[in-house]
């Protein structure tokens, strides 16, 4: 039988439950699923390229148990699809939010058949819970922008207590009296 691998691109920054319900769904339709985290040269991220593997692989461990080892993750820049031709991959998953994320997808799609056809673009959407959410999802990033405040049922609630963790690392934060308000700043 042929391993059936898929390729999971984003920034992961960071990761979020709508990542997570889109992990799930590769695992179903994948043997071996990459988080592939594209690395951009012109952009700041929040985190590390280490910490984002580190809570990927924690939150995948934590919420998949023994399935989350079929998760990898890897760091891409470039194409998406020569990424996904690398790790040997003939699935590429792409996350819907929404109405907006299926209209730019379904160019994608046509743009990476175009390209690949031999990748098979599969779309999963998120669950209700998370379509709330963006791409960033701290309520008060490194940056001084402000974010949505952390909600329950949504946002990075599962990631929220790795994130906490790492960020005490370099910061120190405090929830100001509220679990789902988060405030740091870089401890010098």
């Amino acid at each position: 039988m042929i391993e059936r691998i898929a390729l999971y691109a984003g920034s992961f920054d960071p990761l979020t439950n709508g990542h997570l319900d889109v992990l799930k769904a590769s695992l179903a339709v994948a043997d071996i699923v990459y988080a592939a985290i594209g690395i951009h040269p012109g952009k700041k991220p929040l985190f590390s390229f280490e910490e984002r593997v580190g809570l990927i692989e924690a939150a995948t461990k934590a919420e998949f148990g023994a399935d989350g080892a079929r998760i990898k993750v890897v760091a891409f820049d470039g194409l998406v699809i020569d990424a996904a031709r690398k790790e040997g991959a003939s699935i590429m998953i792409r996350g819907l939010r929404d109405g907006t994320d299926l209209d730019y997808e379904m160019q994608m799609a046509g743009m990476n058949e175009t390209m690949a056809p031999e990748l098979q673009t599969v779309s999963a959407r998120q669950s209700l819970g998370a379509n709330h959410y963006r791409h960033t999802c701290p309520p008060d990033s490194l940056d001084g922008r402000r974010h949505p405040p952390l909600r329950a049922g949504g946002g990075c609630r599962r990631a929220h207590r790795k994130i906490r963790e790492i960020r005490s690392r370099r910061f120190k934060c405090s929830s100001k009296g509220s679990p789902h308000s988060l405030s740091c700043s870089p401890v010098l």
